[in-house]
């Protein structure tokens, strides 16, 4: 009995080292890995091997799954690749092509349901991205088609990324100096569904509603939630690259365990967004529209330009509410603001996101959306943004330029094919 094989061709990983990691059975009738993958920290071809995934096929004239392969684990073991129980080729000329269909990680919940018509079959799953970076999973799938019977008993089958890859940089001018203490992504759909089977496959289903927020960096805490809080949060430094210009990754920034906790795998899905004109964002964070909010300080040559490395530079911080509950003069004041942006995720594609500090006219520091200050903690502060001479309101008309300068304040995402690698140019 001769056996399906399945020889994995991983190309659909991001670009960096290749990596042969292929071993051959002694009978060249089984298993012959010879899989060219791409490093990534999101999936690679170790953790197929490490965990498995699982397959469907379908053959001519076959009612129902060729030889009860629905679902079924394809593993890795000394060296090769096998279906837990071997599976055998059909040896009728007739009964090709032979087709198979896979999903990676194997848990991925997936419903293996019959069609309209007798005989016909389905594969559709029905995802939910997790709420934290650390917790969603790089979801793949892949197709493949056997005309005939390979000669050696192995088949290819390539797999592709079936989420959109989210990343954010800063880009800071020279002298300018940046510390974040969160960054969300927000208003964002979480949970599509994805018929592998079909003949285009591609997601359907796309939520009504957009209201998940995902937290790519540190912490902000909700509207409701931004009091009482007694540990400090992040307050990650972020210095200019030397050209002044090019931006600065928050993933390569971040210490994590590994670099993939920093990557956001979202659900691809199209939203247009209201792009928020003439200074502040609606009183309060927007419940309809997508944005990004950021929780950040900004220095310039030493000086604060946009909220303060030490409390006692506001103004109003002496009798403040935020002072007599025992805040530290020299601990920092952030700001909270948002970029709105047109969302357009597509399957398989790597975005970053670049926030443009660089100073000048175009500085683009972000749309005010609370009028008040947070602490270290993320605790909302009774101090104004704005407030110059300590009166408690922030119509002194000096909110940092740069936070209400109305003229194209956005993001500038870069788009790269995802499957290949190319993430787009940072500049």
């Amino acid at each position: 009995m001769k056996n399906i094989t399945l020889a994995i061709a991983v190309l659909a990983l991001l670009a960096g080292c290749k990596k042969n990691d292929g071993g051959k059975h002694k009978d060249s009738d089984l298993i012959s890995l010879n899989a060219s993958t791409r490093r990534a920290a999101e999936a690679t071809i170790f953790n197929l091997q490490d965990n498995g995934f699982v397959v469907w096929a379908t053959a001519n004239g076959v009612t129902g799954w060729y030889d009860d392969i629905a679902g079924i684990e394809h593993i890795y073991t000394s060296g090769t690749w096998d279906f837990a129980t071997p599976k055998p080729w059909p040896t009728d000329a007739g009964q090709y092509p032979v087709h198979f269909y896979a999903l990676y990680p194997p848990a991925t919940p997936a419903a293996a349901l019959p069609g309209a018509l007798p005989g016909e079959q389905s594969i559709a799953v029905d995802f939910t991205v997790a709420s934290t970076a650390a917790s969603q999973v790089d979801l793949l799938g892949a197709r493949s088609t056997a005309n005939i019977k390979p000669a050696d008993g192995n088949l290819a089958i390539e797999f592709e990324h079936l989420l959109s890859k989210v990343d954010f940089g800063l880009r800071l001018g020279i002298g300018f100096s940046a510390s974040v203490q969160g960054l969300t992504v927000n208003n964002v759909g979480n949970r599509g569904t994805y018929t592998l089977l079909a003949a285009a496959p591609s997601w359907t289903t796309p939520p009504a509603t957009y209201t998940t927020t995902y937290t790519y960096y540190g912490t902000i805490y909700p509207a409701g939630q931004n009091s009482g809080k007694t540990a400090p949060l992040a307050n990650t430094t972020y210095d200019p690259q030397p050209d002044g210009t090019s931006p600065t990754p928050f993933y390569d920034e971040l210490s994590v365990p590994k670099a993939s906790e920093a990557h956001l795998m979202l659900m691809p899905q199209v939203k247009a967004s209201q792009q928020w004109g003439g200074g502040s964002a609606p009183a309060g964070v927007p419940t309809t529209e997508s944005f990004v909010s950021l929780v950040y300080r900004l220095r310039q040559s030493g000086h604060d330009l946009i909220g303060f490395e030490h409390a006692s530079s506001h103004p109003a911080f002496d009798g403040s509410a935020l002072q007599a509950g025992g805040y530290p003069s020299n601990s920092p004041l952030f700001v909270k603001v948002g970029y709105p942006f047109d969302l357009n995720w597509v399957l398989g594609k790597g975005y970053i996101y670049n926030i443009d500090l660089t100073g000048g006219d175009g500085m683009t520091g972000g749309y005010l959306i609370d009028q008040n200050y947070y602490d270290d903690k993320g605790n909302r502060t009774d101090l104004v943004v704005g407030d110059t001479d300590g009166d408690g309101d922030g119509d002194g008309g000096q909110i940092p330029d740069p936070i209400i300068d109305g003229d194209n304040i956005h993001l500038i995402p870069i788009v790269g094919d995802w499957e290949e690698g190319e993430g787009g140019d940072l500049n």
